[in-house]
C-alpha cells in the first residue's frame, strides 16, 4: 500500500528556554541532541533534540539488529542482508516517497526526523568494500548505531523560536498533514522541562577536559613505522592521502551528559553532538561541516585545513590570519582535501555539476 508523509512543525512559545527543554529530554531514555553550541548563520544555525526513538537499529560486521518500541508506518519484517545504509533505508519511507509541509512557516527546517546516527570507521571501509582493521581492544560500539526519530524538538539560534516538529504517515496526503499537526500540537503541549546546571568546569578553564589520564598505545616507534608504510603505499600508487590516526583511551567514572556540557562550554562549536546509548555515550564538537544535502539534492562538504589561535588584540588576531592565508604548508593541505572532497562529491553526483565556490577562505 501506497503512503503519504508529511511533517508539521508547531511553534512553542516566544522565550521558550531550549536548554531547559533539552535538559528534560535528557531524563529520558534514547536521548539524543544534534547542538549548534557555536551558532554561526548559515552554520550551524539550527540545534535538534529528542528521546524516546521508535526504534534502534544497529550494525556490526555483516549482523543487523533492529529493536523497534513503535512503527510509526510499516516495515519489513526481518532487517535484510547488505551494507549499513541498506539496512537505513528500510526504516525511512519508500525512495521518492513526497514528505510534504503541513503549513508553510517551519517547511525551511533542514531536519523533520528520520534517522540519527553514529558511524565508526568500520561503516566506511564496509561501504569502501576495504577489510576493516578490528582493533585488539574493541569498543563497547556497534559498527553503526541509528535511532528512529518522528518526534523531536527543533531551535532556530537566527529568530530564537522553538518548535514541535513530528513526522506522520497515512493514506493519502491530507490524512498525513491532519496526523502531523495533531501529533505536533501534541508535542508542544507537554514540552519537556528541566533544569539546566551551571558547567561542571569554568568556561575559561582550558584545561579542564585534561583532567582524564589518557593513555594509548601507539608510541614514537609504532609511528614512524606507519609512515613509512604509507609513503610506501604512496609511492606505489595504492594513496593518494592517508589520515593517520589512533585511538586514545581514559579512564572515565562521572556522568558523561556532564562531560558533554563540560565541552561545550570550553569548546563551543556549530555541530555539537551528544547521544546517550545504552552501549555508551557519544559527546562530540567539531567546527567542520562534514556533509549536507538539501531538499533539492545539492550536496555540500566544507573541509577544514589549517588553524590559527585568536588573539585578544585585534592586530594580531588579523596578522595571525594574514599569516595562515599566505602560509604554503597550510594551503598545501587545504587544497589536496578540497581536491579528495572534490573526487568524493563526483562519485555520486551528475558529470560536470561539482565546483568549488570557495577557496582557502578563512574563517573565525
Amino acid at each position: 500500500m501506497s503512503l503519504a508523509f508529511a511533517f508539521n512543525a508547531h511553534r512553542l512559545p516566544q522565550g521558550t528556554d531550549w536548554l531547559a527543554l533539552v535538559a528534560g529530554l535528557a531524563a529520558r531514555p534514547g536521548f539524543w541532541w544534534l547542538d549548534s553550541a557555536l551558532p554561526q548563520p548559515p552554520l550551524g544555525r539550527f540545534s535538534f533534540a529528542g528521546a524516546e526513538p521508535w526504534c534502534v537499529l544497529r550494525v556490526r560486521g555483516d549482523c543487523c539488529e533492529r529493536e523497534i518500541t513503535r512503527a510509526p508506518w510499516p516495515l519489513a519484517s526481518e532487517p535484510g542482508a547488505g551494507d549499513v545504509l541498506t539496512a537505513w533505508r528500510e526504516l525511512l519511507p519508500e525512495r521518492g516517497a513526497h514528505v510534504a509541509c503541513a503549513d508553510a512557516e517551519p517547511a525551511a527546517l533542514p531536519f523533520v526526523g528520520g534517522l540519527v546516527a553514529a558511524l565508526g570507521y568500520e561503516s566506511g571501509a564496509g561501504l569502501d568494500r576495504v577489510p576493516p582493521a578490528r582493533d585488539e581492544s574493541p569498543l563497547p560500539f556497534s559498527d553503526a548505531v541509528a535511532l528512529g526519530v518522528d518526534r523531536l524538538f527543533a531551535f532556530d539560534h537566527l529568530s530564537a523560536r522553538s518548535y514541535a516538529v513530528a513526522l506522520c504517515a497515512g493514506e493519502n496526503a491530507s490524512a498525513a498533514a491532519a496526523a502531523a499537526r495533531r501529533a505536533a500540537r501534541e508535542l508542544a503541549d507537554a514540552p519537556p522541562r528541566g533544569t539546566w546546571p551551571a558547567p561542571a568546569l569554568p568556561p575559561t578553564n582550558e584545561d579542564g577536559l585534561r583532567r582524564l589520564a589518557a593513555h594509548s598505545g601507539f608510541d614514537s616507534q609504532d609511528h614512524a613505522k606507519a609512515v613509512e608504510q604509507i609513503r610506501e603505499r604512496i609511492a606505489e600508487g595504492d594513496l593518494y592521502q592517508a589520515c593517520l590516526t589512533h585511538r586514545i583511551d581514559a579512564d572515565f567514572s562521572g556522568d558523561a551528559f556532564a562531560y558533554y556540557r563540560a565541552l561545550r562550554a570550553v569548546n563551543p562549536a556549530p555541530f555539537a553532538a551528544y547521544l546517550a546509548l545504552p552501549e555508551g555515550a557519544v559527546a562530540c564538537s567539531s567546527p567542520e561541516r562534514f556533509l549536507r544535502c538539501d531538499e533539492s539534492g545539492w550536496l555540500e562538504t566544507r573541509p577544514i585545513k589549517g588553524t590559527r589561535r585568536r588573539c585578544a588584540d585585534p592586530a594580531a588576531d588579523r596578522a595571525a590570519a594574514a599569516a595562515l592565508r599566505a602560509s604554503e604548508k597550510d594551503r598545501a593541505e587545504n587544497l589536496m582535501i578540497v581536491d579528495l572532497a572534490r573526487n568524493d562529491l563526483g562519485r555520486v553526483s551528475e558529470l560536470g555539476s561539482v565546483h568549488v565556490p570557495e577557496l582557502f577562505a578563512v574563517e573565525s
